[in-house]
């Protein structure tokens, strides 16, 4: 029986998904295509702009946005967080 099983596994094919939260990262995408595993996966992004703490609590948990924005000079945050305020107006 442990012998049909095995066998079963080696064919089955395998789909691996890789999701980035709030937004695509170029430099993983890059690293994965050095690892050359970048073509099995199926990349996406899930938009999970604001999260409810509480009934009027909401926080965006981007704990690098200020450090980004200030001393990097990235405004990629900014145009995350103006794009989940007006989604819930």
């Amino acid at each position: 029986m442990f012998f049909f099983t095995l066998i079963a596994n080696m064919l089955i094919q395998r789909e691996y998904f890789v999701y980035f939260v709030p937004r695509r990262a170029v430099v993983c995408e890059k690293i994965l295509e050095e690892e050359k595993v970048h073509h099995l996966l199926t990349i996406g992004e899930y938009p999970l702009n604001l999260i409810p703490l509480d009934e009027d609590v909401l926080s965006f948990e981007l704990d690098v946005a200020h450090k980004e924005y200030l001393v990097d000079g990235d405004t990629t945050s900014l145009w995350h967080i103006a794009k989940a305020l007006h989604k819930l107006e």
